[in-house]
């Protein structure tokens, strides 16, 4: 289960990464062909939008190879991007088993996200992601913030 845990962080931060640069590329196109969207003028809440818009697109091409993402879908809320996974796992997990994988994936993805929020010309604007995962049920499995206050002294 480790393994599989593991690599479902590594991904899911590998994705974010992805769209970290992707919304910089996009918004820089658009701010040389629109003086709308220039980067002087695109508040934080659109940066979150277009942030949302290509987390869904990478996960459109496909969810993560683990064997427990069902399904994966990201979107902006006010100032973050809310990223809501759907996972498959045995309906007599733990709580045990749950904190141990709650502590795993917090510890990989957190790292990792703050480093990529700190690079965004609005973290100090509130941006942050919020990540929740739930089982097929629909019983939260987790829930937490990536921001400012989670990326201090990281």
């Amino acid at each position: 289960m480790k393994k599989i845990l593991s690599a479902f962080g590594f991904i899911v931060i590998l994705i974010a990464i992805a769209i970290g640069r992707d919304i910089g590329k996009h918004v820089g196109n658009k701010a040389t062909s629109s003086s709308e969207l220039s980067p002087q003028k695109i508040d934080v809440y659109e940066f979150a939008r277009i942030g949302a818009q290509q987390a869904n697109a990478e996960l459109h091409k496909g969810l993560p190879n683990d064997g427990v993402t069902v399904s994966a879908k990201a979107y902006a809320d006010d100032k973050a991007i809310v990223y809501e996974n759907i996972l498959a796992i045995r309906r007599d997990v733990t709580e045990s088993d749950l904190k141990v994988w709650r502590s795993g994936t917090r510890s990989e993805i957190v790292p990792q996200a703050c480093l990529l929020l700190k690079q965004t010309p609005f973290f100090n604007q509130g941006f942050h992601f919020h990540y929740r995962y739930f089982d097929r049920e629909g019983r939260v499995l987790d829930d937490f913030l990536v921001n400012r206050p989670a990326c201090e002294g990281i």
